[in-house]
């Protein structure tokens, strides 16, 4: 006789991004999904019942797990909102906790809330400085970690299809693209750490599952240089010519997540080639 699996209720809140895209259609076929919005709703799946964010104090306490998405994140070089930003990444996922009791609060959070980089970052690291953004979310991390059931995972530079092209990576690969040539700052030695977004969906998905409280790290198992990436999008985009100006003084960010692997029992999958060589073929397709 096969085992029959128990099917769980999700609350997915901040539905319309591509990391939501990734975990619900991993879980819909075996858990009840309801979703909620903000106000865009291109990238929901539509069979779905979903609701506005307004109207999430009007959903039931009869959730097995809520996984908060919501974030607004400050465009660079645009004055940044401290209102919005305390509005979605700390009051919401407050008012959040406050309403679904019953649940496990899953709350997407980000490795900003480190601030200064320039050290290996864990999961028991502490803050130093962080940017208005870094600091909402640790707001946010707060509330979260307050309740009974939670799991708090942050998250490195997620990619892969779907995402903004606001980012290093993808502004990479569009510049090659549209001109054959990718410019650096500096020499290209500053490293940043990513992680492709079905790895992150997986490190939620597994979060939910887990019997214990605390804080996860979405990161990859190593950073690459500013250099690295741009050679592997040359190696994929033949032709292609990687140049240098200027400085760039920013520090580069390391992590060692090897706790959260062994808590979760998943070690990310998607090798940087071969998640590069993903996004290309989607930008392609979007170019």
């Amino acid at each position: 006789m096969l085992k029959q699996v128990h099917r769980k209720k999700f609350l997915v809140v901040g539905a319309n991004s591509f990391l939501a895209r990734e975990i619900i259609s991993r879980i819909k076929v075996s858990h009840d999904i309801t979703t909620v919005f903000h106000s865009n709703k291109d990238k929901l799946f539509h069979e779905l019942p979903a609701v506005p964010v307004s109207e999430i104090e009007l959903l039931p306490d009869q959730f097995d797990a809520v996984v908060i998405l919501s974030a607004h994140i400050p465009i660079k070089g645009l004055p940044v909102n401290e209102h919005l930003l305390n509005e979605v990444n700390a009051k919401l996922p407050e008012k959040i906790c406050n309403r679904f009791k019953s649940a496990k609060i899953i709350y997407a959070s980000s490795v900003a809330v480190y601030g200064d980089g320039g050290r290996v970052l864990s999961e028991s690291s502490a803050s130093f400085n962080p940017t208005a953004y870094g600091a909402s979310k640790k707001r946010g991390e707060v509330a979260v970690g307050a309740g009974a059931k939670n799991s708090i995972v942050r998250i490195s530079s997620m990619y892969g299809p779907g995402m903004s092209k606001s980012t290093f990576l993808p502004q990479v690969i569009d510049a090659a693209l549209e001109n054959k040539k990718i410019k650096l700052y500096g020499d290209g030695s500053r490293r940043q750490n990513y992680i492709h977004v079905s790895d992150v969906a997986e490190f939620f998905i597994r979060a939910s599952e887990s019997a214990s409280n605390g804080v996860f790290l979405a990161t990859g198992e190593q950073s690459y240089s500013n250099h690295a990436v741009a050679n592997e999008v040359k190696s994929i985009l033949k032709g292609t010519e990687v140049v240098f100006e200027g400085e760039d003084q920013s520090v580069s960010f390391e992590y060692d997540a090897q706790e959260t692997y062994r808590r979760l029992g998943y070690v990310p999958k998607i090798n940087i080639h071969d998640g590069i060589s993903g996004l290309i073929q989607w930008q392609q397709k979007m170019f």
